[in-house]
C-alpha cells in the first residue's frame, strides 16, 4: 500500500456506500493525533439473521485494557481506516497465531496510537460457524503466552477480567457447537475469574446443568417475547 491511509476488506465482509468518505472526514476532524477510526457493522448469520453489533467502543475510549476485558467487538478489519504510518509502526499481523490475530495486532497498535469510533453501520460481516471450543481454548493459551509481558502490566484484578473474557469466548464456541460439557467448564472458569456477572449468565449455566429452559417461562409471565441474538454472545 502506497497511500496515506490503509483500509482492509476481508473475503467475508462488504462495505456500504460512503464508508471511506465518512471515515476520512472523521479522521480529518479528529486531528493528527488520531491514527484510526472504526465504524459499526451488521453481522449476518448463516441463517440470514441480521444483527447490528452495538459495541462497547462506542461508549468508552478504545484502549488495550478495554479491548482485552470487554472483548474485541472492534476486531473486524473491514471496519477500519488507518493512517499508513501508524499501521506500519504496529508491525505485521502474526500469521503464526491460530486465532486472536486481530486482537494481538490491536494490542500493539493501541499501545501507541489513538483510535476513535463512529456508531454507524458501514460494513457487513457474513459470519461463518464458530470454531470448536477446544480450538478456541488452545488459541487463547497461545495468545496469553505471546502477550504475557503486556498483560503483566495490569494489576491482578484486571488480569482476572481478561481471563474471564477469554473463557467466555470459549464457552460461546462450545455452546454454538452443541458441546454442553465444554460450555459448562468454560463458563464456570469465566465466572470464577469474574463472579460479578449479569444474572443471565448464571441462569444460562443453571439451565445447561439441569437441562431446563428457565428463561422462556419467566419471559412468558412478564408478557415479553423472546428474541434471537446474533449467536456470538450469551444472552
Amino acid at each position: 500500500a502506497r497511500g496515506d491511509f490503509i483500509a482492509f476488506l476481508d473475503s467475508d465482509d462488504s462495505w456500504m456506500e460512503g464508508k471511506l468518505h465518512r471515515q476520512y472526514a472523521a479522521l480529518e476532524d479528529a486531528g493528527a493525533d488520531t491514527a484510526a477510526v472504526v465504524t459499526g457493522y451488521i453481522a449476518v448469520a448463516p441463517d440470514g439473521t441480521q444483527n447490528y453489533v452495538d459495541g462497547w467502543h462506542f461508549y468508552h475510549d478504545i484502549s488495550v485494557r478495554d479491548l482485552l476485558v470487554r472483548g474485541c467487538t472492534i476486531g473486524l478489519g473491514g471496519c477500519m481506516l488507518i493512517r499508513r504510518e501508524a499501521a506500519l509502526a504496529a508491525g505485521a499481523f502474526d500469521e503464526t497465531l491460530p486465532l486472536y490475530v486481530d486482537v494481538d495486532w490491536f494490542c500493539r497498535f493501541l499501545d501507541k496510537h489513538r483510535m476513535i469510533s463512529i456508531n454507524e453501520p458501514y460494513t457487513i460481516y457474513y459470519k461463518a460457524p464458530l470454531r470448536d471450543g477446544a480450538f478456541v481454548e488452545t488459541a487463547a493459551k497461545i495468545f496469553l503466552e505471546r502477550n504475557a509481558a503486556l498483560i503483566e502490566r495490569f494489576p491482578r484484578s484486571e488480569r482476572r477480567l481478561i481471563l474471564a473474557q477469554l473463557h467466555e469466548n470459549a464457552a460461546v464456541s462450545h455452546k454454538a457447537n452443541g458441546n454442553r460439557g465444554g460450555f459448562r467448564r468454560a463458563l464456570i472458569k469465566s465466572l470464577i475469574a469474574n463472579p460479578k456477572r449479569r444474572p443471565g449468565v448464571y441462569v444460562e449455566l443453571i439451565e445447561c446443568i439441569l437441562g431446563l429452559n428457565l428463561r422462556q417461562p419467566v419471559l412468558h409471565m412478564l408478557g415479553r417475547k423472546s428474541y434471537r441474538n446474533s449467536g456470538d454472545r450469551m444472552p
